[in-house]
Parts: structure tokens; C-alpha cells; sequence
């Protein structure tokens, strides 16, 4: 990852992780071994939800400071065999 990030770096580019597979606190601890400046996060509130990694409100709160991206989409949160849920758009969300 360092060697990817240093490379957008060099191309005035940033570096941005999505929330999903791995838990917030994983993702912290990546982005300060990396060490460069130009690392975020794309926090997407449904693969926190569908990957069971975190509640996004306390994902945002160890995410906040590296965060330069939101995907504002939900998901049902209910599985069937199989299925990766519904998802859809926040609005939808009731």
C-alpha cells in the first residue's frame, strides 16, 4: 500500500481506502503504518453493515479525521441464505 499511495503522491493524488472487510481500527492502524499524508478513507455506511465490521456511528468516530469520501447508500441488513441484503439509497431509509 505504501508503495501505491507514494506513487498518487507523487501524481498530486490521494489514496482512499472503502470501509467494508476490515474494521475501522484496521484501517486506522494501516493508513499511520503507510505514514503519508495523502491517505483517506470513502466511508460506505452499507459495507459496514453487509461485512458486520462496525456500527457506522462508531466507525465514524475513529474514521472521522481520514475521511474525504461518503457513499450514501443503506442496507436492509437482513440476510437470506445466499443474499447479500437490499440495498438503497438514504432516503428510502426509514
Amino acid at each position: 500500500m505504501r508503495e501505491v499511495a507514494g506513487y498518487c503522491k507523487r501524481n498530486g493524488q490521494n489514496f482512499r481506502y472503502e470501509t467494508g472487510q476490515e474494521t475501522p481500527i484496521t484501517l486506522v492502524r494501516a493508513i499511520q503504518d503507510v505514514g503519508l499524508d495523502n491517505q483517506g478513507v470513502n466511508f460506505d455506511l452499507a459495507n459496514l453493515i453487509l461485512y458486520g465490521k462496525a456500527n457506522p456511528v462508531d466507525a465514524i468516530e475513529l474514521l472521522g479525521p481520514y475521511v474525504q469520501g461518503f457513499t450514501p447508500r443503506t442496507d436492509s441488513g437482513q440476510r437470506t441464505r445466499g443474499s447479500w441484503g437490499r440495498k438503497f439509497p438514504l432516503a428510502r431509509v426509514r
